[in-house]
């Protein structure tokens, strides 16, 4: 989720004509370079900006599921568990995402094979189950996306349109590409072109731009030639293009580079720095903090700029249920909001606490451990390489 280092839970900025992807979150390594052969679904558990290549390596989007249902590995299937790590819903899928407004996309039907050391499923089909592992849209997807804003991006064949939670195709599968909605509108790229969608399909925003993100907070970020800005979801200019890079608003800031000096600084939605630029890599806002690199180490800031977490550390990233994950030399652990280490530095790899639990890498695979906010285990697959 850091900039200038190429490192985030989603993928790094692609354009929308590149077919690969590749980062890390917490050191669990993410790549997509076989996008094209692989199912699209299986890519869009950890790199759900790949349909478009659309998010910045700054804007965290979460592991894990708001809904308290997690996907668990064991015996070569996919299942979930809740919070303690009881299994609520068998393993019987060949990949599973995570819940988002009461469904989760899951693939059948699939072949697995190990690409690069990880379990990938190729071909199957992909539709929606709800929270008891009914399908509550049958399988019969090439590609989705999670649920937003009660829509669903899916994809048949080719082309990708919308579905609503009851599998009814709202807005016909036309485009080249699509993406969740966000603030009424949706990302899409039809004729070779990105334009915004409305809930009824209809083009609203048709922006002439080199890139384009979605919306958050009222604002997404555009690239016109090499300097980037903001529209508002009238396609207005809320912040013309000036910086050589950007990270979507949270919390009311966004990360922005400054151009002049290469530092990275944060800016309000008028577009002037609250926060200096002043830092070689940083983080979006979580918790009020925000992660910042400083030679070559990492520490936090507040919204006023000040450190108040002292660079100590190899990488940081932000704060979820009051704990960040961060790397030691060679591991990972967790901090709280003081900056003392409340979980012992120990695993390959940590991401962000989503609903209590955080997965964490104890061998070479995503998804082998899940852990509690006291550093215990509540789930480990036993099966996974």
């Amino acid at each position: 989720m850091t900039a200038g280092g190429y490192y985030g839970r989603v993928c790094p900025r692609k354009s929308v004509r590149s077919s690969s992807c590749s980062g890390n979150v917490g050191g669990l390594k993410i790549s997509l370079m076989l996008a094209k052969t692989l199912q699209p679904l299986a890519q869009s558990v950890l790199c759900l900006g790949l349909v478009l290549g659309t998010f910045a390596p700054g804007f965290t989007q979460s592991i894990g599921t708001p809904d308290g249902l997690f996907p668990a590995f064991q015996n070569q299937r996919w299942g979930y568990i809740d919070r303690t790590g009881a299994l609520v819903i068998s393993p019987q899928f060949d990949h599973a995402s995570e819940f988002s407004e009461g469904l989760a996309s899951v693939i059948v039907g699939a072949r697995l094979v190990y690409v690069q050391g990880q379990l990938s499923p190729v071909g199957g089909k992909s539709g929606y189950i709800d929270s008891s592992g009914k399908f509550a849209v049958s399988p019969r997807f090439d590609g989705d996306s999670r649920f937003s804003e009660e829509l669903a991006a899916v994809q048949i064949g080719q082309h990708w349109g919308y579905i609503n939670k009851t599998g009814t195709m709202v807005i016909p599968a036309r485009f080249q590409a699509a993406h969740s909605f966000h603030d009424g509108l949706a990302l899409v790229r039809v004729g070779g072109r990105r334009r915004y969608i409305n809930r009824r399909g209809v083009v609203a925003i048709t922006p002439n731009v080199d890139d384009a993100w979605d919306f958050t907070e009222g604002l997404a970020a555009i690239q016109v030639r090499d300097k980037w800005g903001f529209i508002d979801t009238g396609g207005r200019f809320a912040i013309p293009p000036r910086f050589r890079s950007v990270y979507p608003f949270t919390e009311g800031l966004a990360a922005a580079l400054d151009d002049a000096s290469g530092k990275w600084g944060f800016i309000d939605k008028t577009g002037n720095y609250l926060i200096a630029p002043a830092f070689a890599s940083v983080s979006s806002f979580s918790e009020g903090f925000a992660a910042v690199r400083i030679g070559e180490r990492w520490g936090y800031v507040d919204k006023t700029g000040k450190i108040v977490i002292e660079p100590r550390f190899d990488w940081a990233e932000g704060f979820r249920f009051g704990l960040a994950p961060v790397k030691i030399e060679d591991k990972w652990g967790y901090i709280n909001q003081k900056g003392d280490i409340v979980i012992a530095p120990q695993f390959e790899g940590a991401a962000e606490f989503v609903n209590g639990l955080a997965q964490v890498r104890i061998r070479s695979n995503w998804y082998s451990a899940y852990i509690n906010t006291e550093g215990r285990f509540v789930w480990q697959a036993s099966d996974l390489q």
